[in-house]
């Protein structure tokens, strides 16, 4: 299992999550300072969880960030963005 398939793997059970895609960005970063060599170091992700009802903006991204925080601290992820959504409201993007 690559990183992505771990990282969508755990959030999807950590946050019971419904529906999750990643956008493995890595290659567009290659040449930057201290870019890792192996594994992405760039995703862009969208996360729709029911565990998201009811909280902030702010509160979304702490509870995302309190699963994948371990891997930015160790550097194996350099930049993470992501948008969260409750099942409700992702089905209003459509």
């Amino acid at each position: 299992m690559d990183q992505c398939e771990h990282i969508k793997h755990a959030l999807k059970k950590q946050l019971e999550a419904t529906f999750i895609h990643i956008i493995d960005e890595s290659a567009l970063h290659a040449r930057h300072y201290q870019h890792p060599t192996e594994g992405p170091s760039h995703l862009k992700m969208i996360i729709v969880s029911p565990r998201f009802q009811g909280l902030s903006r702010v509160e979304r991204h702490r509870l995302v960030h309190q699963f994948l925080g371990p891997a930015l601290h160790e550097g194996t992820l350099h930049a993470l963005t992501f948008r969260t959504y409750t099942p409700e409201e992702y089905d209003l993007t459509l």
